[in-house]
């Protein structure tokens, strides 16, 4: 019995903790090169890749006679013809986002026009809103009611989404200047609107821009008599008070970005959407615990193919909806190529000493069971055996219980993105209305001021001159005329988009050859 232990340990070979004995005698210079792995033991390379081709082909077999199926039927020209659908959708979406946002703008435009003016002028207070658009008609022409401010909308919009480059995007002296441009042209166009400076002149002059100049609406202060440190002191605070009606209309924009991110992220949740979150779970769950693992030569992997990715800028209003959208950048979610090799009863069988490799590299596929018992029909001849296909169970749960899958891309997610533009406008524009009064009220008191305008007509600093009922009834009844306006453009925005968007198969018909590919 004490001997049990050697013999047993030299049938099976050496262990890790015995020193390798090199055998005595010639050895056979035709015999094979055997390799052995860390723990002793013998390996073949050559065998093990010998019976992963038979598995293959066993599965192959099984594929071309119908025995068994892919779980996912999916080709590599089906999911070549899939990438390049998503890919148009994408693009299709980005491109309609743009526009959409820019007939938003533009179909308000008016709207806006006469908000200000409500926020800013007292003679609105004694017009009712029945006759608001009457009273309008009679101050200014059409094309100022529409179009007064908009070219500087479209430079500063232009600015802000192309702008800088790729070349000057890390330079901060070309960031600040492009955020000085934008600020100036914003101002610009309200001045317009509000009828400050006339509608007939597209965009400011170059001095318009430069501090302290006559066109600026930062006013130069007096010069230095002397260069005393009082002096100094009184020149630099001339100078920040004078700063101060244009530093506050950069603030109030910066507050006003802050509450409609807040809103808009907010009713972004709420609006129905195609989500698919139970792939999206199963992706981040797969990415969290997956380790990369370095790919051997004689495995063969299926190729994958990824899908592009969002925007949507979902989602600030660039970064925010352009991860939804613009932005956004829609889910990656990797697609393979090739149908799923089933295991066959060869594959399942372990071998005689099996490793951590043989343990990685296994065929991980099943095959599909049948269930072979004797028929109990008396009619049929004895030695007759009928099969019957059972799910499999290590899936975990039927196809019936799965959720749908949406078609998840820019252009699909298009309506609901716009539909939060609509409905973050409202609370926005009415929280934020007492602030911007206030600054816009300074802002043009100042600017007139300075000119020698007078100011009668204008509203005081303080928001309590302007509550009155008929003010308070024109400022609300414009805005739902600002929504209904809106939502329309929605619609119509909504239906371009559905002309679009195109099912599988009507892809498949108006491009058979990503399809169905010519075959050598």
């Amino acid at each position: 019995m004490g001997r049990l232990g050697p013999l047993t340990s030299q049938a099976l070979g050496r262990s890790p903790y015995d020193d390798v004995v090199q055998g005595e005698g010639e050895s056979d210079p035709r015999a094979p090169l055997q390799m052995y792995d860390e723990r002793g033991r013998p390996v073949n390379p050559e065998t093990k890749q010998i019976n992963k081709d038979v598995i293959r082909s066993h599965n192959e077999v099984m594929l071309v006679i119908g025995v068994a199926e892919p779980e996912n039927g999916i080709t590599e020209s089906q999911a070549e013809a899939a990438r390049k659908h998503q890919q148009y959708e994408e693009d299709i979406g980005h491109t309609l986002l743009k526009v959409g946002r820019v007939v938003e703008a533009a179909g308000a435009w008016g709207v806006n026009g006469v908000r200000h003016r409500i926020l800013l002028y007292k003679r609105y207070a004694h017009v009712p809103f029945y006759q608001l658009l009457q009273y309008e008609r009679s101050q200014r022409s059409l094309s100022a009611h529409l179009f007064a401010g908009f070219p500087c909308f479209l430079a500063k919009s232009w600015l802000k989404r192309y702008y800088p480059s790729s070349l000057f995007k890390d330079n901060l002296w070309v960031r600040a200047a492009s955020s000085w441009v934008r600020l100036h042209l914003g101002v610009f166009a309200v001045l317009q609107q509000t009828g400050v400076i006339s509608s007939s002149q597209w965009l400011p002059s170059p001095s318009f821009f430069i501090p302290c100049s006559a066109a600026s609406p930062i006013p130069a202060p007096p010069p230095i008599t002397s260069f005393t440190p009082s002096e100094l002191l009184r020149w630099t605070g001339t100078l920040a008070l004078n700063a101060a009606p244009l530093a506050a209309v950069y603030f109030s924009q910066g507050v006003w970005n802050a509450v409609r991110a807040t809103v808009w992220l907010s009713i972004r949740l709420l609006v129905p959407q195609p989500h698919n979150i139970v792939k999206r779970s199963q992706s981040r769950a797969a990415e969290t615990t997956q380790t990369p693992e370095t790919p051997r030569p004689s495995t063969p992997t299926p190729a994958v193919v990824g899908e592009q990715p969002r925007n949507g800028r979902d989602i600030s209003r660039d970064e925010m909806t352009f991860r939804a959208l613009e932005g956004q950048q829609p889910p990656t979610d990797p697609v393979a190529v090739g149908a799923v090799r089933r295991q066959s009863t060869f594959s399942a069988r372990a071998d005689e000493y099996p490793s951590d490799d043989d343990e990685t590299e296994v065929v991980t596929a099943t095959l599909i069971s049948f269930d072979v018992e004797a028929s109990e029909s008396t009619d049929v001849p004895p030695g007759v055996w009928s099969a019957e296909l059972r799910p499999n169970v290590s899936e975990g749960r039927s196809q019936s219980g799965q959720e749908p899958v949406y078609r998840e891309n820019v252009l699909t997610r298009l309506p609901a993105v716009l539909a939060a533009d609509v409905l973050t406008a409202l609370p926005v524009r009415i929280i934020t209305a007492p602030s911007e009064a206030i600054v816009w009220r300074y802002f043009v008191r100042s600017f007139l001021a300075r000119r020698g305008l007078g100011l009668e007509g204008i509203y005081g600093l303080t928001f309590l001159d302007s509550l009155s009922w008929t003010a308070a009834a024109n400022f609300l009844g414009l805005e739902l005329i600002h929504l209904f306006v809106e939502g329309e453009i929605w619609a119509v925005m909504t239906m371009v988009a559905q002309h679009y968007r195109m099912s599988e198969d009507e892809w498949n018909e108006q491009h058979p050859e990503d399809s169905n590919p010519a075959t050598e």
